[in-house]
């Protein structure tokens, strides 16, 4: 029996503060722990840790597998726009429908005035990712876009800025999705579940509401 878990890291981008989520399959026999760590160091790429002492003090590099918390930090100006890339997306799978679909269920939160807005499709790399060209940055746009994400078992990856209004989030093109909703063939991951997660990271980002039911 496999099993999800988000994992949470600290660190720096262009000298800036970042917050790093990974959503990584734990298969049965295989060690939480060092699944989590292997799925940090697969993905932390040019986001250097080596500030963390002088940000987080003892405490720096410590991974955090919670589920939805809050750190006070909100976003400037609402709603969150965002771009769509869908180049690299596996063949029949509605990502963009996926994504749009876990972006209501945060929007419909009665308690919060918090909400995602698409904008339309874009060509652009998420720049917060290390598999784009040259080297990561902060662009100041919010994209979600398709990649073979490093490490064995990542499902999707998110990035938010500590202080820079912006997340740019990839999903591993190389799982086998569903997008058509329960019931789920085994084998495949929930493509829309996916997405909700990963979301939930921006989002609780800027406000202590309960995640959807």
């Amino acid at each position: 029996m496999a099993q999800v878990v988000a994992v949470h890291r600290d660190a720096f981008i262009q000298d800036k503060p970042a917050h790093i989520e990974i959503l990584v399959v734990v298969r049965e026999g295989e060690d939480l722990e060092e699944r989590e760590h292997a799925a940090v160091l697969s993905v932390l790429g040019e986001a250097a840790a080596e500030h963390e002492d002088e940000y987080h003090g003892e405490h720096a590099g410590e991974i955090d597998s919670e589920q939805f918390v809050t750190n006070g930090i909100v976003w400037d100006t609402l709603p969150v726009d965002y771009h769509y890339n869908g180049s690299g997306a596996p063949g029949g799978v509605d990502g963009l429908g996926e994504l749009q679909r876990a972006h209501q269920q945060w929007n419909d939160v009665a308690t919060s005035s918090f909400e995602f807005d698409y904008q339309g499709t874009t060509s652009r790399c998420p720049s917060l990712y290390d598999g784009c060209p040259g080297s990561q940055f902060f662009d100041g746009n919010n994209d979600v876009g398709w990649a073979n994400v490093p490490g064995s078992g990542v499902l999707g990856v998110t990035w938010f800025g500590i202080g820079t209004d912006e997340f740019d989030m990839v999903i591993d093109n190389t799982f086998s999705w569903d997008s058509d909703g329960p019931p789920i063939s085994g084998g495949q991951m929930s493509l829309e579940t996916c997405t909700f997660t990963n979301s939930g990271t921006p989002r609780v980002w800027d406000t202590a509401a309960s995640a959807p039911p």
